[in-house]
């Protein structure tokens, strides 16, 4: 069985989900479609997963996805 993991709209923190799924599930997901962060106009947390070339690359050294969104709301409160 081989599965299909993507997204439509999602921003990185999503994507960033959907990546560390794929990675603990090697080798179900023989297709993986990580790339709609890139069609987004601005990127809305620091962290999470990025992108080098066609490889994705998650953080190593953090917890869950790495994504820190504390800025994003910090600045949107004030």
């Amino acid at each position: 069985m081989r599965g299909l993991i993507g997204g439509r709209g999602e921003l990185a923190d999503s994507m960033s989900f959907s990546g560390a799924v794929a990675a603990a599930s090697y080798p179900f997901f023989s297709y993986i479609d990580l790339d709609t962060p890139l069609l987004m106009p601005k990127r809305f947390v620091r962290g999470g997963m990025r992108y080098s070339g066609p490889a994705v690359r998650l953080p190593r050294h953090t917890t869950g996805t790495g994504v820190d969104a504390a800025a994003h709301f910090a600045a949107s409160a004030g």
